[in-house]
């Protein structure tokens, strides 16, 4: 009950290396060489990355619009 491991590439850490991985994967999947296990696993580890980003984006906005917004005072009619 062996899985034939083929020899793990670094990615690189962005996105362009997260979407090359997703590719290269679909590319295997379609050439009949790639693991459906594996595929599956890249997938949700990508969709865990881009969520990752994703946070990491809104945070910025966030800190960034704050920056540009006076501060609310205690007992203000600010909403």
């Amino acid at each position: 009950m062996g899985i034939k491991m083929k020899k793990m590439m670094t990615v690189p850490k962005t996105i362009e290396g997260l979407r090359d991985a997703i590719f290269d994967e679909i590319n295997q999947l379609r050439s009949g060489k790639g693991n459906l296990q594996q595929a599956r696993a890249v997938a949700q580890l990508s969709a865990q990355a881009i969520d990752s980003m994703r946070v990491q984006i809104q945070y910025g906005r966030m800190v960034m619009q704050a920056k540009n917004e006076k501060p609310l005072q205690l007992g203000s009619d600010q909403t």
